[in-house]
């Protein structure tokens, strides 16, 4: 939002109406804005992905108090005008924090990770209510024992599946030939899936082992599958065909993912 239209919290009259919206969501990110304020994206069920500026949440005293926390679920209300980006958050409360499982290292950087991919693969002002019961249903997996990995892999192997990029895995792209049940699969650097034949030894491989934990992921709910442990090396597999099929429709790493794997490899991940 233009800084000449907000002063003390509120819209400078410009001769365009400002409607106030209701919305149930998470907080996915915050990033300063001006001296005291922030910019808040959140994912809506109402609405998508909204961004609004929260005035004087960088205060002691903010109103906003853990409402703005990664993934706190939150009911808000928030002013929007059409010719605007951003929005004014004017409440925020707090249903339900995650603080206790976002203070553990290795949670916090799998929920950066989560909030990192659902606004990079959906655009703002669209709800998804498939986004959204995954979210929730996920979610309330950290209340209960699970494995990292697996809960980390079922979150972004079913954000790429709603947000329609992960490929189909029946047919070679290149020769067309189906897949054999026991075969591997190579991922080009399109993202593209391959026999072996037409892959080259540089693309990502899903093993036959990897192969069956997407087969089981695909029909399995996240308070399940989040306490599968998944082999070493079907994880690697799965790992690396994920992130080759990301960085083919994203054409870069995400942050979030590089401090997930360097927290998996010290003595407290893996």
């Amino acid at each position: 939002m233009d800084p000449a239209t907000i002063r003390d919290g509120s819209a400078v009259a410009t001769g365009r109406p400002m409607t106030l919206l209701l919305a149930e969501g998470f907080a996915l990110k915050t990033f300063p804005y001006a001296e005291a304020h922030r910019v808040c994206v959140f994912f809506t069920r109402q609405h998508g992905i909204v961004k609004a500026v929260a005035h004087g949440s960088r205060s002691l005293k903010s109103k906003f108090g853990s409402g703005l926390e990664l993934f706190s679920e939150i009911r808000m209300s928030y002013r929007e005008r059409e010719d605007r980006e951003l929005g004014q958050l004017v409440t925020c409360d707090v249903l339900k924090s995650r603080f206790d499982a976002a203070s553990d290292p290795v949670t916090a950087a799998m929920l950066s990770y989560w909030a990192e991919l659902v606004i990079e693969f959906f655009p703002p002002h669209q709800a998804n209510d498939a986004v959204y019961r995954l979210l929730t249903a996920s979610l309330a997996c950290l209340e209960q024992p699970f494995e990292p990995d697996s809960l980390f892999h079922y979150v972004e192997t079913w954000i790429v599946r709603l947000a329609g990029f992960f490929p189909d895995l029946k047919t070679c792209l290149t020769c067309g030939t189906p897949f054999a049940p026991d075969s591997d699969i190579r991922i080009a650097h399109d993202g593209s899936p391959e026999c072996v034949a037409c892959g080259g030894p540089a693309n990502a491989t899903i093993t036959t082992d990897a192969r069956r934990v997407y087969s089981k992921l695909a029909r399995t709910s996240p308070a399940e599958f989040s306490t599968l442990v998944i082999e070493p090396f079907a994880r690697e597999s799965l790992a690396e065909a994920n992130q080759r099929i990301i960085g083919a429709i994203l054409e870069r790493p995400l942050k979030s993912y590089s401090i997930w794997r360097q927290l998996r490899m010290e003595p407290h991940g893996l």
